[in-house]
């Protein structure tokens, strides 16, 4: 579980996403203006890399946490709902989950360079409940 906690945390570092000053004002804008169209484009390129992210799926670099280590619109303190993705600099997908209430939750898909699956992680209010990892040749290797 831990390993993949540290990989979740690497891949967000990989994302490039950077925690910037936010105002105190509550407002929450509405999360799915401008943000389930930005897959679509991208799916209809065939020479994309596979596999791709979600329809409607949110890039992780357009979120920051709190200071709680709540994942939230860059614009606002109320944590994040929905299905994210993160890719690597080459545009390949190194991972795919959903957050809810700005915590991991349900299945999170890990991929490495290769593109072979990593790992399998389910998660509940954040906490790690089910894992697996396989190599880069596509062997399970741990099962927990």
């Amino acid at each position: 579980m831990k390993i993949s906690s540290v990989l979740l945390s690497l891949l967000w570092i990989l994302a490039g996403c950077k925690k910037e000053n936010t105002t105190t004002k509550n407002t929450r804008p509405n999360q799915g203006e401008g943000i389930t169209n930005i897959v679509d484009a991208e799916q209809v390129d065939p020479n994309r890399p596979r596999p791709l992210p979600p329809k409607g799926a949110v890039n992780i670099k357009i979120l920051i946490t709190d200071p709680e280590g709540l994942f939230c619109s860059k614009d606002s303190e109320i944590p994040f709902s929905g299905k994210v993705y993160a890719e690597y600099p080459n545009g390949h997908l190194s991972a795919e989950g959903t957050l809810k209430g700005g915590q991991y939750d349900e299945l999170w898909f890990i991929w490495h360079k290769n593109g072979q699956k990593q790992s399998e992680e389910n998660f509940k209010e954040g906490k790690s409940i089910t894992v697996k990892n396989w190599n880069e040749r596509g062997e399970l290797i741990e099962k927990l």
